[in-house]
C-alpha cells in the first residue's frame, strides 16, 4: 500500500470541520491511526506517533458523551500508545494500550481475537516489569478468548492460553498450570495439519514444557519425548527462520541438562578428570555447538541474540565440564562476557546472563586461583541476587553459588551472608498462592541453602545465627499457615465485607 497518499486523504477528510459528523470523523481517525503506526514502522518517524496520539484526543473530546466509541478506534489507538512505549521505553504508554484494548473488549461483539492480542500483550509486559498482576489479568483474557473462539480459531487460542500459562508456572511453580499448558500444547500439536506455518514454534512450546516436567520428575520417558520433539522441530525450523535462534536455544538447554550433568546451577563446576564423560554425551554437546554458532551468528542484530549467545556460553562451559579443555572455558568467558556487553542493565534475563558468567569465572578461579576472577565473580552473583525482577529461583542459585564460592575460599562469614540472602528469598519462591505441594516441592530444590547457612554460621562462631536461618528456612509454610489465620476482628469493624472475602480466600488456600 502506497501509505502517504491515504493518509493525505484521511488527514484531508478530518480537517475539514464539523461539516464532517462526529461519529463518521472517529472512525476516518481509526483508519488515520493504522496508517500513521504502518508508517511509522516504515520510516521510525516519531512525529507520526505524536499527530496519532493527538489526533486520537481531538476525536474523543468531540464524541457525545452518551455515544458508543467504535472498536476499531480503541484497537487502533492501543497501537499507537505501544509503538511509542516500544520506542521510549515509558511504562506509561504500555498502560495506555493496554486501557485501549480493554475498552475494545469490554464493547467488542466478537471480542476473542481483542482479548487473545491484549493477553498477548499483558504477558509481554510482565516479562519486562515482572508485575505479576500483568500475568493475572493475561490468564483471565487468554482463557476467556480461548473459551469463546470459534472452532477454526481454537488452536491459536490454545497455543496463546498455552504460553501463558506456562510464564505463569515459570513465575510461581504451580504444577496445575503446567499439566494444563502442557496439555493444550499436545492438543495444538495433534489437532493442527502437519505443514501448519506455525507448527515448529508449536513444537518448540511444547518440547519446552516437557523440559520442565522432565526437571520437575526425572522421568526419562519424558525426556526422550522432549528432545524427540525437539527434533521434529528442527526438521521443518526453515519456516520461521526468525525464531530459529531461540528454538536451539531452547534445545541446546535440553540437551545439556542430559550431555552436561556436571554443570548444576548454584554449584561450582567440578572436573573430573579421572572420570572421561561418555563419548554419546560429547557427540551431543559437539552438534550442540555447531548449531548454536551458527545461529547466534545469524541472530546477531536482533533480539533474539542474547539468548542463543548465552547459551552458547554455557555449552561451552558443558564441555568444559566434561572434558576440562581449557580453550572451551576461556571460550565460555568469551562469549558470555560479550552478552554482558552488549545487553541493557534492564534486560529480562540479565541475571541469568551473570549467573552463566560467574559460573565461568568461578571454574578458571579454581583451576588457577587468579582473585580478580573470584572477585568480579562475586559482583556478578550479588547482582544477581539483588535483581528484583529476575525469577526468584535464579536469584537462590545465584546466592547458593556465591555461598559455594566463599566456602572454596575458606570464607565462612561471606557464606554464611550469601545463605542469609538466599535464605530471605524462601518466602517469595514458595509463595501462598501455590498449593502446598507444589511449594514443598520447591523448596526442597534449594533446601541445602538452610543447611549451608546452618554450617555456616557454626564454622563462624556464629550459632544463634545460624539457628534463626535454619528456623527460618524450615519454617516457610508455618509461616504462612500463622500469617493466614491472623485474627480479623479489627478489619471486620471498618470493613466487614473485606473482612468476609478475606475470610473465604484465607479458607480456600487453607483448605
Amino acid at each position: 500500500m502506497d501509505l502517504p497518499p491515504v493518509i493525505a486523504g484521511f488527514r484531508g477528510l478530518l480537517d475539514a470541520g464539523p461539516v464532517v459528523p462526529a461519529s463518521v470523523r472517529i472512525a476516518v481517525t481509526a483508519n488515520l491511526l493504522v496508517c500513521l503506526r504502518l508508517s511509522f514502522v516504515e520510516t521510525d518517524a516519531a512525529v507520526l506517533l505524536e499527530e496519532g496520539l493527538q489526533r486520537g484526543r481531538q476525536a474523543l473530546g468531540e464524541m457525545p458523551t452518551e455515544a458508543s466509541v467504535p472498536v476499531a478506534f480503541w484497537s487502533a489507538l492501543a497501537g499507537i500508545h505501544s509503538a511509542r512505549s516500544a520506542l521510549s521505553g515509558l511504562q506509561e504508554d504500555m498502560d495506555l494500550s493496554l486501557d485501549c484494548l480493554r475498552k475494545a473488549v469490554a464493547s467488542a461483539e466478537d471480542r476473542f481475537k481483542i482479548q487473545a492480542n491484549l493477553a498477548s500483550n499483558l504477558r509481554h509486559v510482565y516479562e519486562r516489569t515482572g508485575d505479576p498482576k500483568y500475568l493475572a489479568e493475561a490468564a483471565v483474557q487468554a482463557r476467556e478468548a480461548h473459551q469463546g473462539a470459534p472452532e477454526m480459531f481454537r488452536v491459536k487460542t490454545a497455543y496463546m492460553l498455552s504460553t501463558v500459562l506456562s510464564g505463569r508456572y515459570e513465575a510461581v511453580g504451580e504444577t496445575a498450570d503446567l499439566t494444563e499448558a502442557l496439555q493444550l500444547a499436545r492438543w495444538v500439536v495433534d489437532e493442527e495439519p502437519a505443514l501448519h506455518p506455525e507448527r515448529p514454534g508449536h513444537l518448540a512450546h511444547l518440547a519446552s514444557l516437557e523440559h520442565d516436567l522432565y526437571e520437575r520428575t526425572g522421568d526419562p520417558t519424558v525426556r526422550a519425548s522432549c528432545i524427540g520433539h525437539y527434533e521434529m522441530c528442527l526438521a521443518v525450523l526453515d519456516q520461521i527462520p526468525s525464531v530459529r535462534p531461540v528454538i536451539i536455544a531452547n534445545w541446546a538447554a535440553a540437551i545439556i541438562a542430559v550431555a552436561g550433568d556436571r554443570v548444576t546451577p548454584g554449584q561450582l563446576v567440578r572436573v573430573d578428570r579421572s572420570v572421561p564423560a561418555a563419548e554419546q554425551d560429547l557427540g551431543l554437546l559437539k552438534r550442540v555447538l555447531s548449531e548454536l554458532t551458527l545461529v547466534t551468528d545469524q541472530a546477531d542484530g536482533t533480539a533474539m541474540w542474547a539468548w542463543s549467545a548465552i547459551g552458547l556460553a554455557r555449552a561451552y562451559l558443558a564441555r568444559y565440564g566434561a572434558t576440562g579443555a581449557a580453550s572451551d572455558l576461556e571460550e565460555s568467558i568469551r562469549r558470555a562476557d560479550t552478552v554482558l556487553e552488549r545487553q541493557p542493565d534492564d534486560d529480562a534475563d540479565r541475571a541469568e546472563y551473570w549467573i552463566v558468567a560467574a559460573q565461568a569465572l568461578l571454574a578458571r578461579w579454581s583451576e588457577s586461583g587468579a582473585a580478580a576472577d573470584l572477585a568480579r565473580a562475586g559482583r556478578l552473583l550479588n547482582s544477581a541476587v539483588d535483581h528484583v525482577t529476575a525469577r526468584p529461583l535464579s536469584r537462590i542459585e545465584a546466592a547458593r553459588l556465591l555461598a559455594a564460592a566463599a566456602i572454596e575460599d575458606e570464607r565462612p562469614v561471606l557464606a554464611l551472608s550469601a545463605c542469609d540472602r538466599g535464605v530471605g528469598l524462601l518466602p517469595v519462591l514458595a509463595w501462598p498462592g501455590v498449593s502446598r505441594r507444589d511449594r514443598e516441592f520447591r523448596l526442597v530444590a534449594v533446601s541445602d541453602v538452610c543447611q549451608t547457612a546452618m554450617a555456616m554460621g557454626l564454622y563462624a562462631g556464629k550459632p544463634e545465627q545460624a539457628l534463626e536461618l535454619s528456623d527460618a528456612g524450615r519454617a516457610v509454610i508455618w509461616a504462612g499457615i500463622l500469617n493466614r489465620r491472623r485474627d480479623l476482628s479489627a478489619v471486620s469493624a471498618v470493613a466487614p465485607a473485606l473482612a468476609e472475602r478475606l475470610w473465604e480466600v484465607r479458607t480456600e488456600l487453607v483448605g
